[in-house]
Formats: structure tokens, C-alpha cells, sequence
């Protein structure tokens, strides 16, 4: 998660994941998460557990949305 100016203050962002062609359980792990960039910074790192399987199948995706709380 990034923002494009470090804030003075603690910048909270709720995350949240949505099913597009990947889907959950089958791809990854639908994950809610509360991720905090500390004051003077601009990125904190956030996992999301990918299924990894022996299927063959197209690139799919799924959306990531954030919001500061």
C-alpha cells in the first residue's frame, strides 16, 4: 500500500480484496486487513495468500481496494 505524500501523522488504510476471474478459496485467500503507514512514510507492505495449485489455467486477477479510515 502507497501513498503519494508521507503525512506528518500515522495514515490507517482498510483493505479488502473482491473476486474477478480469481476466485476464493480456489486462488487466493480473501483477506480484510487494517494496514498502517507510519508518520514520514509512503509504502507499507501487505500479504495476501495466493493458492498455488497444478492446474493450468489463464492469468486471473482479483481487485484490491483500500480506504483511509
Amino acid at each position: 500500500v502507497s501513498i503519494d505524500n508521507p503525512s506528518s501523522v500515522a495514515t490507517v488504510v482498510s483493505i479488502t480484496t473482491v473476486d474477478n476471474s480469481a476466485t476464493d478459496p480456489a486462488d487466493y485467500t480473501s483477506t480484510t486487513v487494517t494496514a498502517t503507514i507510519p508518520a514520514g512514510q509512503t509504502v507499507v507492505n501487505v500479504n495476501i495468500p495466493i493458492t498455488d495449485d497444478t492446474v493450468g489455467e489463464p492469468t486471473e486477477d482479483f481487485t484490491v481496494t483500500g480506504t483511509v479510515a
